[in-house]
């Protein structure tokens, strides 16, 4: 048992700091000194004066909690479980004691991250913290005891691999598992190093893969997997990198009491080299997505089964084992267009059956994943086929988690929750999902009041007795932190949550206790329109700009759920309310890396419905022929653009080029990687365009806003010459050049960026441009507008 003993030049008392012998109780116990050191200037003391009240805080089981225990002056319920955990502050034989300990040394550092975290007030966030200065250590009514509603709750889709983290190194890397604890997550999907296991089992069977033949950074996920000709190639150097990673990231995780998933894949596929191999003694299926087409073997093809044993060992030696598989469902992808209904039946069985037999014979102890994001795509999954699929596994050994926001789409795929559409996953355990963020939809987005209901209304229903816990995933991460804050609280305990105490809790948190309330009002004007719904229609400024997507009643995902363009209007108000009441606080808060991020977030947000209000109106007026207008509106859009540029230059939170620079100085990265990173935020290697596209300060000065340029010229011309018939060919070619320009040249440096690190200006001269009179905001109401 360790004991620390701390003095602070502004506390009266000295902290007597004592642990448990685990090494994840004497983590907890760094961790709360890290925080206090910050929060009270507190220092470690050798030679103590006895003068000195002292508190003692007892972290984790060790003899001073155990002799508080057995004198019943704390008492330390039975049924806390791994995870449960109390935190009590005490007086006994006249001596102070803060009591941090849980069922087990998990609940113990959760029991710390609460005391910090409700009583300290500090604020764990993905993209900063927030510390507050104390002048004494939070003792008075201090007594808690937590348990989580659910047994589960998971964090991270793989495919964030591809879209948010290619660049990351292991500081990165661990903030965020750190993150995930201090929010009491406890399934991750693992990180994507298991290419390096891939070659391995290849190699069993004969056949040597190359890493150049796969797929690097940032199409990692899409490595084999659709086509085989990917780039940029997976360097050897660099494939030893990213598996060294993987492996320190998932020790950490594991010492933190985190279980990883292994990674997710559709199913076996195969490379090239491996195809040619075997593809005359073989059953090998093609399945489709996108443009894409794959080899898998079949899962009757004895080799399915012995592929599949080999991964398994091959993995678990790599990198140790959760006993959490992934069991293969195709995804998105159809995997047999050719089969009949009962073929495809039978072959979702198969699959199901094999890899159930097989996984169970090299791990006994094995739960297989299914990935319910299929599910909600009904061409692919008819409800019968999942409930044959389904049938195939026993309940104890099979996990669903619900992946879509699934009341999001109700025209193409269900018309009420999946769980229930699928009668609760015929009585399979299943995780309640949510994904929230697709590769680019990093505007303000998420109902935060409906989430609260839906996760509510899953805890409460007596149908729902196998819901395990919550799925929180997404593709893009560290945007719309207070949707993910409000996940967090909701998987572990939805009962306890009111939106109107979320927000000044978040406030308080996030911001301290002082701009609290104004900042609570900002928030409020956001639930009240963003954060109102889980419409993701972006800035049209960051789509190739078609004449379909130019009229009132365009919605970006086309479906009934969703909002048009004039109905998104009437968020400006709000917006620019928001804006107006955030802005209050820009000469106390400026230096706050926290409030700088979301001030920038809502006047991004701001100007991005601003550009889709004017470019409707410009469109209207070229039609009509209205050359003033047409000039009128022009000038507007270009300076909305530049001032979205000027307040995106002012962070570099919100800049690409650091990030590029960081990826080019990962350990043997690939060359051309700043070329891969632009790819995928343009043209997706002209697959999917725009599809992972951001609000950062250089792809919208160098791409996005010369396409609009060029969309605006293109439309002068046409006036010009007395015409409204667009040119989409010529356009479509004009965009190519830009987007291709901006990927294969390096940004230019002509000095012009001179509100880089001057965000109270960019802030400020952006909202007194921009903002609108009373009679504009009325006009934003009209949803014929």
């Amino acid at each position: 048992m360790k004991q620390m003993i701390y003095e602070s030049s502004r506390m009266n008392k000295k902290l007597v700091c004592i642990s448990g012998e685990n090494w994840l109780e004497k983590h907890a116990t760094k961790e709360f000194m890290r925080y206090m050191r910050n929060m009270l200037d507190v220092k470690p003391k050798i030679a103590v004066s006895n003068k000195m009240e002292e508190i003692i805080v007892s972290i984790g089981r060790n003899r001073v909690t155990e002799s508080l225990i057995k004198k019943e002056f704390v008492a330390l319920p039975n049924d806390l479980g791994e995870e449960g955990f109390i935190v009590k502050a005490i007086k006994a034989n006249g001596i102070e004691y803060l009591i941090l300990c849980g069922g087990s040394p998990k609940g113990t550092l959760y029991a710390v991250y609460h005391y910090l975290e409700k009583f300290c007030r500090v604020g764990f966030f993905g993209d900063e913290e927030y510390i507050p200065k104390l002048d004494e250590i939070p003792t008075k009514n201090v007594d808690v005891l937590e348990k989580p509603r659910w047994p589960e709750r998971q964090y991270l889709l793989s495919v964030v691999y591809s879209y948010s983290t290619y660049w990351w190194s292991w500081k990165e890397w661990k903030q965020e598992i750190d993150w995930a604890a201090k929010h009491r997550f406890n399934i991750m999907s693992c990180p994507p190093g298991a290419t390096i296991v891939w070659r391995k089992v290849w190699k069993h069977f004969g056949v040597d893969v190359p890493p150049t033949s796969l797929s690097g950074p940032p199409f990692l996920m899409f490595a084999s997997a659709h086509k085989w000709d990917l780039r940029p190639p997976f360097d050897e150097g660099f494939q030893e990198f990213i598996d060294n990673l993987s492996r320190k990231i998932i020790n950490y995780g594991r010492k933190l009491g985190i279980k990883w998933v292994s990674p997710a894949i559709p199913g076996l596929q195969v490379p090239k080299e491996f195809y040619d191999t075997y593809r005359d003694c073989a059953c090998f299926m093609d399945v489709k997505w996108c443009n894409f087409s794959s080899k898998y073997i079949h899962p009757n093809d004895p080799l399915y089964t012995s592929m599949w044993k080999i991964f398994l060992k091959e993995y678990s030696k790599h990198y140790g084992s959760d006993h959490l598989w992934w069991l293969p469902n195709f995804f998105e992808m159809d995997p047999g267009e050719e089969l009949s209904d009962h073929e495809k039946i039978n072959l979702k069985k198969d699959i199901a059956k094999k890899t159930y037999e097989a996984t169970k014979e090299v791990d006994p102890t094995a739960i297989l994943i299914c990935f319910g994001w299929t599910f909600a795509i009904k061409k692919f999954w008819p409800r019968k086929h999942v409930e044959a699929f389904l049938a195939v596994l026993p309940k104890k050994d099979v996990r669903v988690w619900e992946l879509w926001e699934d009341y999001l789409f109700p025209s193409k795929r269900v018309s009420q929750p999946l769980y229930k559409d699928l009668n609760y996953y015929f009585g399979k355990p299943w995780l309640l999902g949510f994904l929230h963020s697709f590769a680019g939809e990093t505007s303000l987005h998420g109902n935060l009041a409906g989430t609260i209901d839906r996760v509510k209304e899953a805890s409460l229903d007596p149908k729902a007795a196998e819901c395990l816990g919550i799925a929180v995933q997404m593709e893009v991460i560290h945007h719309n932190h207070i949707f993910y804050d409000l996940l967090a609280r909701l998987g572990w305990n939805p009962d306890s949550i009111d939106l109107k105490y979320f927000l000044k809790d978040y406030a308080e948190r996030r911001y301290g206790k002082v701009p609290a309330p104004i900042m609570i009002q900002c928030l409020e004007e956001l639930v009240a329109s963003v954060y109102s719904t889980s419409d993701t229609t972006s800035p049209l400024y960051q789509l190739r700009i078609e004449p379909d997507m130019l009229r009132p009643d365009f919605k970006y995902m086309r479906e009934p759920s969703l909002l048009t363009l004039a109905e998104r209007n009437k968020f400006i108000p709000h917006l620019q309310k928001a804006l107006a009441i955030a802005l209050q606080l820009v000469n106390e808060l400026s230096s706050s890396p926290l409030y700088q991020h979301d001030i920038i977030d809502i006047c991004r947000q701001f100007l991005g419905d601003l550009f889709n209000l004017h470019i409707v109106w410009l469109y209207d007026a070229f039609k009509k022929g209205d050359d003033t207008t047409f000039e009128k509106e022009a000038r507007k859009i270009e300076e909305i653009l530049e001032s979205q540029e000027m307040i995106l230059s002012s962070n570099k939170y919100f800049c690409l080029k650091p990030i590029l620079e960081k990826a080019k100085a990962l350990p043997n990265a690939p060359k051309d990687f700043d070329k891969r990173i632009k790819d995928i935020l343009t043209i997706w290697i002209d697959e999917i365009p725009d599809y992972a596209r951001r609000d950062y300060y250089e792809l919208l000065r160098f791409c996005y806003h010369k396409r609009v340029s060029t969309f605006i010229k293109h439309l002068r011309e046409k006036l010009d010459k007395g015409t409204c018939e667009i040119d989409r060919e010529t356009l479509l070619k004009c965009y190519h050049e830009i987007e291709y320009e901006f990927i294969d040249n390096p940004f230019p440096s002509d000095g012009t960026e001179k509100y880089a690190s001057m965000f109270k200006e960019a802030v400020t001269k952006a909202f007194e441009k921009h903002q609108l009179s009373e009679e504009e905001l009325k006009m934003c109401l009209c949803k014929e507008i």
